[in-house]
């Protein structure tokens, strides 16, 4: 056999339940030219699982002896690095004010009142 016993076999089974919902989704998904952020949302919980999966695989292959909290802590913050990059530039970016934004305080500012057809 070449699993790890009754766990693998498990662990397994997960993963295809998984990839039974996952895979149909994306096909589907990649049908559309057009797609939106918040068709891609329910990927999001699995997208994580699998990152976290292949985390705790890459640390499982660092010998003992070389594992410690500090290479745990700087492979977190190098992982969580470019994340936070794209999360503080996209906060950047949405907190400059928009184009009609812009354009509103140009009219306000250079636009001359006409005269009111009522008087």
């Amino acid at each position: 056999m070449r699993g790890g016993g009754e766990a693998e076999r498990e662990r397994r089974r997960d993963v295809l339940v998984c990839l039974g919902y996952v895979l149909p989704y994306v096909a589907v998904f990649g049908l559309y030219d057009l797609t939106f952020e918040r068709f891609a949302l329910p990927l999001v919980p699995f997208l994580a699982v699998a990152a976290a999966c292949a985390l705790s695989a890459l640390w499982s292959r660092i010998p003992e002896r070389r594992r410690s909290v500090y290479a745990a802590a700087t492979g977190a913050a190098a992982v969580l690095a470019l994340p936070a990059l794209g999360t503080w530039r996209l906060g950047s970016f949405r907190s400059q004010p928009d184009t009609f934004e812009l354009a509103a305080r140009w009219l306000e500012e250079h636009a001359v009142p006409a005269a009111s057809a009522c008087s």
